[in-house]
């Protein structure tokens, strides 16, 4: 039951950190799991409807064993997972003065945790970590406190953000230092005390 769990939380992450949305849909065969939806982008420049899928039941996308469910119909019918046709443009090898980006396993590891803590009441948040190396990773909110700071977490570099309202400065605690982050430059320097 818990590799289940695994299996299902990390097809919901995998999707969710290529965009895909998490909807408040439930599928009818499990009526447990909810359903993710494609982003829009994607069908209309494959001059299709939307896809959403259940990641309990029709697996992750190339799956063979997808069904057919009348309650994906208002989208389009449940089918393997299509990956978009576009690849993205090969990048230039990496300088020595670049900091080394986050590799696909990374990302997977980032994508399972996101999961564990979604399913623990965190929420995924629509900023990602600004540190170079976590370039991607989309930051998870905590559970609000009642009068508390609005917190994030970066499960890539698991620094913690304490973002201050009305102030563009964000202070970071990761392993002992303090980091600045000015939102209107998105440049990361350790602050002095």
């Amino acid at each position: 039951m818990s590799s289940q769990l695994e299996a299902t939380s990390a097809i919901l992450g995998e999707y969710m950190l290529k965009g895909w949305t998490l909807t408040d849909l439930h599928c009818e065969e499990c009526r447990v799991t909810p359903l993710m939806r494609e982003p829009e982008v994607i069908a209309i420049r494959q001059g299709r409807d939307r896809i959403q899928f259940c990641a309990l039941c029709d697996g992750p996308a190339g799956d063979d064993q997808t069904r057919e469910s009348p309650q994906a119909a208002p989208l389009t019918a449940r089918s393997p997972i299509p990956t978009p046709s576009t690849k993205p443009a090969e990048s230039p090898p990496p300088s020595s003065r670049q900091t080394p980006l986050l590799d696909k396993a990374d990302h997977d590891l980032a994508a399972e945790r996101i999961s564990h803590l979604l399913l623990q009441g965190y929420s995924l948040l629509s900023a990602t970590c600004p540190h170079a190396s976590c370039r991607g990773i989309p930051l998870v909110g905590y559970p609000k406190r009642e009068g508390g700071a609005s917190r994030r977490l970066c499960v890539g570099c698991d620094t913690r953000w304490h973002f201050v309202s009305r102030v563009k400065i964000a202070y970071a605690k990761s392993r002992g230092k303090v980091f600045e982050v000015c939102h209107t430059k998105g440049k990361v320097r350790e602050k002095s005390s």
